[in-house]
């Protein structure tokens, strides 16, 4: 029986500073063979790790989970300290640290906790990378205090303010990112195959769907804002709240806007840590990991200023080169950029991260080698209509250039990139193949879906580039497990 095995906690940074544990050597995965008929096989594909919320009628997120919901005693999702204290760097930076102010101003109303609500959930029982599981040695660009896996998971907070009688999503993001127990892998894992089995009976079945608003979510939020807040959006709640509410460290980064103004964009991050002298813990700001030792708090992205603002190429890979030469296509770099084993948060800038699939879409980049392939049975796609980067109108008449969002939404529109993706999928291979006990995937399948692999590349430009949908996916042949044995 093979599990993903966690060791001891050690300090850590892990998009702030989290907890570490060690990661012992997987098992061999083995060789893949058939379901037997009538076996009742649940594994998890990429809607069921990356959970995006829908939105009702009246534009609140299903579920509506606001980020100062209680997850314990004397607990909330987003404390409100630690709020005012992300808001008050992320608009005046430290007073002590000269040049540290990022500048960034929230509109009215976005200002008020209340305002801010979860977005999005996603599952990782490995990161920083999942390269971290099999690895002999240190992993590149991973910090030396992280000598194994980090089993996380991470909310994505957005701020809605009301307009005609409906909630309008602003173009800022929180992400909450918790570190859990270095045994909740596969205790969190069992609690998202239940909500995938209570979906699949509701008439949403999740595998071999590409990565997008989660399907019963979005019939739940059919209903109307009277029944929105169903079951399935109420399990989905249920799992943030109780292991946000288990977390044993705590990080968090905000993308914002200059007051007044779309653009620029500007990136902070930070840690929840003890306060002065051993007191309670308190949110501080980190500098960005890929200046390091370079002291740099925040990073700023512009396309309209006179100077543009990009990030300077400091390591690979960087998107910088694109933006100075605006007809240069570089599949190594943009799917590098992407490679969830190759790249991580440490190695890569903020703008690179989220800016390489707007220049895939924009720039009409095919898939390559460079491009991290898709298991068998892992739905590692996601269509044009979601991503970051689509020209469609209902982006806004900028969205192809101004949406910089990795999951989320923007203009109203749900959003996606393919960084997301990648990493998804990499997550959903490891959980089934790592995480569940060998009992419970006798097939040793990466995931439910199709077999894709023969055509992953022309899967791939098909959604992306040539705008299909689920016909895209015929070609690969029937999912490996059948809706209704678990699938």
């Amino acid at each position: 029986m093979t599990r993903l095995q966690i060791g001891k906690w050690v300090g850590v940074l892990a998009l702030g500073i989290c907890l570490a544990v060690d990661a012992a050597r997987a098992q061999p995965e083995g060789e893949a063979g058939p379901v037997a008929a009538g076996a009742d096989v649940t594994l998890l594909d990429v809607d069921d790790v990356s959970i995006l919320f829908a939105r009702a009628a009246d534009g609140a997120p299903v579920p509506n989970l606001g980020v100062g919901e209680t997850v314990g005693p004397d607990a909330q999702i987003w404390s409100q300290d630690d709020f005012d204290r992300v808001i008050q760097f992320a608009e005046n930076g430290n007073a002590a640290v000269p040049g540290s102010s990022p500048g960034i101003g929230l509109p009215q109303g976005t200002r008020d906790r209340g305002a801010w609500r979860v977005v999005g959930m996603r599952f990782d029982p490995c990161a920083p990378t999942t390269a971290l599981k099999d690895a002999a040695g240190p992993v590149a660009g991973v910090p030396p205090q992280i000598p194994g896996c980090l089993v996380q998971v991470r909310l994505v907070g957005q701020p809605f303010v009301s307009q005609g009688g409906r909630l309008v999503d602003r173009d800022f993001t929180a992400h909450l990112v918790f570190t859990l127990p270095p045994d909740s892998a596969s205790e969190a894992t069992e609690d998202l195959r239940a909500i995938k089995r209570a979906a699949s009976a509701a008439g949403s079945p999740t595998s071999g769907v590409p990565l997008g608003v989660h399907p019963a979510l979005a019939r739940e939020a059919q209903a109307g804002t009277a029944q929105a807040d169903g079951s399935i959006a109420k399990a989905v709640a249920a799992f943030a709240k109780k292991w946000a509410g288990r977390a044993l460290g705590r990080s968090i980064s905000l993308m914002g806007l200059r007051s007044g103004g779309p653009e620029p964009w500007i990136f902070v991050a930070g840690r929840v840590q003890p306060g002065p002298g051993g007191g309670a813990p308190v949110w501080t700001a980190t500098p960005i990991p890929i200046f390091l030792p370079a002291v740099v708090f925040h990073q700023r992205l512009s396309f309209i200023e006179a100077q543009n603002v990009i990030p300077p190429a400091t390591r690979s890979p960087s998107t910088t080169p694109l933006f100075e030469d605006t007809s240069r296509k570089d599949p190594d770099l943009v799917f590098g950029v992407e490679h969830p084993r190759d790249h991580h948060f440490f190695d890569t800038d903020c703008i690179s991260c989220h800016t390489s699939t707007a220049l895939i879409v924009n720039r009409k980049i095919p898939s390559g080698p460079s491009r991290a392939r898709v298991a068998k049975g892992v739905t590692g796609y996601a269509g044009r209509d979601v991503l970051q980067g689509n020209p469609d109108p209902r982006f806004g008449a900028f969205g192809s250039t101004w949406n910089v969002r990795n999951f989320g939404y923007f203009n109203g529109q749900p959003t996606v990139s393919l960084r997301t993706v990648a990493e998804t999928a990499a997550v959903v291979e490891l959980i089934n193949l790592e995480v569940l006990p060998a009992a419970q995937n006798p097939a040793r399948l990466a995931g439910p879906g199709r077999d894709c692999t023969a055509r992953d590349d022309a899967v791939f430009d098909c959604l992306v580039h040539q705008g299909g949908g689920p016909s895209c996916l015929e070609s690969c042949g029937p999912l490996l497990v059948p809706n209704g044995q678990g699938g």
